[in-house]
């Protein structure tokens, strides 16, 4: 599962592994990687297992895979995901701050000097 928690000096942060080659997807990387799934006909509510990669591992892995895979892009998926999950962005921010202290402790971004 891409979904990680990096332990960090605050405690744990959640991270995106890539499904592919086992690294970080982070910075720039993120803008252009992707989710990936089995493009295989369905009924509606059919669920299929979805992989984060990198931009540069999608390929590779449709291949390794033998998949016929649809895609789209990270920066685009998250906010779907939100709208599914039904959450409001905002107040979901606004109570990680609060509760985790969301801006500085559990970010695991590294800090620029």
């Amino acid at each position: 599962m891409s979904l990680k928690m990096m332990k960090i000096a605050g405690g744990d942060g959640p991270v995106l592994i890539c499904d592919f080659c086992g690294k970080r997807i982070e910075g720039e990387e993120a803008r252009y990687a992707k989710v990936i799934w089995n493009t295989a006909p369905g009924d509606l509510g059919t669920l299929s297992d979805a992989f984060v990669v990198h931009n540069s591992c999608d390929t590779l892995m449709q291949r390794r895979d033998g998949m016929i895979a649809s895609s789209l892009e990270l920066d685009v998926a998250i906010p779907f995901l939100v709208d599914n999950l039904a959450l409001d962005w905002r107040q979901a921010r606004a109570r990680a701050d609060e509760v985790l202290g969301f801006s500085k402790e559990f970010s695991v971004m590294e800090e620029e000097d």
